[in-house]
């Protein structure tokens, strides 16, 4: 009698289960489809019947659903979490292959003073390019840099850029980037007719970022390289000057850049 309750409380159980989750839940590592409605509400399962201007029949468990062709917005087939993940934030239109990219960024210069004659100073950068492949974009650049210190260095970066993303489907890209180029100079409050110029020189910029998927249309992103820039102070340049001094420099920094991507 005893075993006899036993088996029969087994069996109402089993039962109250089985009521409480009719079918099999889909499960979270395998290929699933999506479906994103305008007014933003989603719907997971598999797609039966996906035609122009006919209902979409969604399974869902073991039920059957049909959605409005008109109410549809987006849909996704055979997609893994991950994928689904990115798919909901896509990525930047710009980052397609053909697509055009902006980029603003402010730059910080750190470490301390290794040569040159300057201490502090910040940048701010702009470039526009082309991706010529989803992991790859070029582009040119330009901007303003600004170094204080002993000389207070003024300079005018003119650059092309190469940019190496990784595989498109991440949701946040890492890349490498690296710059190449000339700047050009003047020293604040210096009259150029006295016999001081401040000329630019060579620049080189390479630098690891990542690329923070916060919206469809913008990223923000975050890079950590290294700058180094050739300058020159050349005093009594004149064909007049009874005198010429030159004095060539080398700013080297550690470069911390915040921008936006667009």
């Amino acid at each position: 009698m005893k075993y006899g309750l036993i088996l029969v409380w087994i069996c109402l159980l089993s039962a109250v289960l089985g009521a409480q989750n009719p079918g099999t839940a889909p499960d979270s590592t395998r290929s699933i489809d999506l479906l994103i409605l305008k007014n933003g509400k989603e719907l997971k399962g598999k797609i039966e019947r996906y035609e122009l201007g006919k209902p979409v029949i969604l399974r869902q468990y073991d039920e059957l659903k049909e959605i409005p062709f008109e109410e549809v917005d987006k849909v996704a087939l055979g997609m893994n979490p991950a994928e689904m993940a990115n798919f909901r934030r896509p990525g930047k239109p710009a980052l397609q292959k053909g697509k055009t990219y902006s980029q603003f960024a402010f730059g910080i210069p750190m470490g301390g003073k290794l040569t040159g004659r300057t201490t502090m100073g910040f940048n701010l950068e702009g470039s526009m390019g082309i991706q010529l492949r989803e992991q790859l974009g070029v582009g040119l650049g330009t901007g303003l840099n600004f170094f204080f210190g002993e000389i207070d260095s003024r300079l005018v970066p003119i650059y092309g850029e190469v940019r190496l993303y990784n595989r498109p489907s991440a949701r946040n890209r890492v890349y490498f980037m690296s710059d190449m180029g000339w700047a050009l100079g003047w020293l604040p409050g210096v009259d150029p007719a006295q016999g001081t110029q401040l000329r630019g020189g060579f620049r080189f910029h390479p630098a690891f970022g990542v690329l923070w998927n916060t919206s469809a249309t913008t990223r923000l992103n975050t890079e950590f390289g290294y700058l180094l820039q050739n300058a020159k102070v050349r005093e009594g340049f004149f064909e007049t000057s009874t005198w010429r001094r030159e004095e060539h420099y080398t700013i080297q920094r550690w470069m911390l850049k915040i921008g936006f991507l667009f």
